[in-house]
């Protein structure tokens, strides 16, 4: 099982007072961060090896897959996806999958993708909201 989890917190802990900003800007950093996790989602997807496309559908919100050839050991309790905290000062969004075997993918068993690439498309997502939360609380006046 992998699991990623996107946290606005951590992202934005280097503005004192996150609990201290309106609620429009928490709203836009919820934006943000959904925003960040569609993109995520999308690119472990489209970077995920596919044999049975059981991996890939189980990624984040459950997709349905190549639906001519269904795998039978497939089904949405593969997926994860979680949202916490919309608008709060501690705003979390998990994604991951329950199929055992996206840990060997990870790894690089497979050639279609290298090893690592849930990481790096982890690091891609931290960097684009890190940018994304700071052009939104620059409008936070001090």
């Amino acid at each position: 099982m992998i699991r990623l989890t996107v946290d606005a917190h951590e992202v934005t802990v280097h503005i004192a007072g996150l609990k201290k900003m309106p609620p429009v800007i928490k709203k836009k950093l919820w934006t943000a961060l959904k925003a960040v996790d569609v993109d995520l989602e999308r690119h472990i997807k489209s970077v995920m090896p596919v044999a049975t496309g059981r991996a890939r559908a189980s990624w984040g919100r459950w997709t349905q897959g190549d639906i001519r050839k269904p795998n039978p050991k497939a089904s949405a309790a593969d997926a994860v996806h979680k949202e916490k905290g919309q608008g709060t000062d501690d705003m979390e969004i998990t994604q991951g999958s329950n199929v055992p075997y996206i840990s060997v993918l990870n790894a690089g068993h497979s050639k279609q993708a290298p090893a690592g690439f849930i990481e790096l498309g982890e690091d891609m997502a931290g960097r684009d909201l890190k940018a994304r939360a700071e052009v939104i609380t620059r409008q936070v006046k001090p």
